[in-house]
């Protein structure tokens, strides 16, 4: 006798026509009078299906190719969500990757730019530096340029200066060897009037006092034209008192005088060696 169709219910679907998967009691044996009809669905609601006796499922599961392929659907369908649980860990461990080497390059790419300006100001620098040893070495030659002209020219002073300084001294030494000369001239002169002074002292005598023969006035024939009161004296020495010969004359007087002797006149006229 085929199976008696179940009551179905909405397991509250309502008009959505969505119903409950079909519930299934014990397994019943295969003398069981009762055998469950399960619930299938469809598209527009729930319809009672026969399906096949416990025998009849009891000869299909028992079928080894069936199990196997139960197994390998079950395998499959855990391998497709390991792999859809896989696929999503790895995209979300890829989209890390990806924002990580976003995140490196953006880094890198900062880098490179810094290092291009740090390239750029160094190259600035370096024509910057190079500009001024230029300018550096320029200034340096003309320092040393103005160096040599001012050597150049302190020495062409020193040299015009030296030979100035010959001139000078040759002239200072042409004056000297003039006033020497002009000295010694006037030297000369000086010791010939001298001689002449001491010649006309040593052979003419005036004023009263005494006088030595030989230091004073020269040994020989002395003449006075004589005057009143004229006393004159040939004295031994100094002392008035020690008289060799003495005369008073109101006139004219000759006397002869020897060396060593002392010749005292007072109150005469001037004495003249006459020989």
């Amino acid at each position: 006798m085929p199976p008696s169709p179940v009551a179905t219910e909405t397991d509250n679907a309502g008009a959505t026509g969505i119903a409950t998967p079909p519930r299934y009691g014990p397994a019943p044996s295969d003398t069981d009078p009762t055998i469950a009809i399960p619930i299938a669905t469809t598209a527009t609601g729930l319809s009672a299906q026969p399906i096949a006796e416990p025998s009849q499922r009891s000869a299909v599961w028992g079928k080894p190719w069936i199990r196997y392929a139960a197994l390998i659907v079950g395998a499959l369908l855990l391998l497709g969500v390991g792999s859809a649980v896989g696929a999503r860990s790895a995209n979300s461990e890829r989209d890390k990757y990806n924002k990580e080497v976003a995140t490196e390059r953006s880094t890198e790419t900062a880098a490179s730019a810094a290092a291009a300006r740090a390239s750029a100001a160094a190259s600035k620098a370096s024509s910057a530096i190079s500009a001024l040893q230029s300018q550096l070495d320029d200034e340096k030659l003309q320092a040393q340029a103005a160096l040599n002209r001012a050597k150049g020219a302190e020495a062409a002073a020193v040299k015009d200066a030296k030979a100035k300084l010959a001139s000078q001294s040759a002239a200072l030494d042409g004056r000297k060897k003039a006033i020497d000369a002009q000295a010694a001239a006037v030297a000369q002169r000086e010791a010939a009037v001298a001689a002449a002074e001491g010649q006309l002292k040593a052979n003419t005598i005036s004023g009263d006092g005494v006088y030595g023969v030989g230091t004073d006035m020269q040994p020989g024939t002395w003449h006075t034209n004589g005057s009143t009161g004229c006393y004159y004296a040939i004295l031994n020495s100094t002392d008035t008192s020690d008289i060799a010969d003495n005369n008073n004359t109101n006139g004219p007087a000759t006397v002869t005088l020897s060396a060593g002797k002392y010749f005292e006149v007072s109150g005469c006229a001037d004495w003249t060696k006459i020989g």
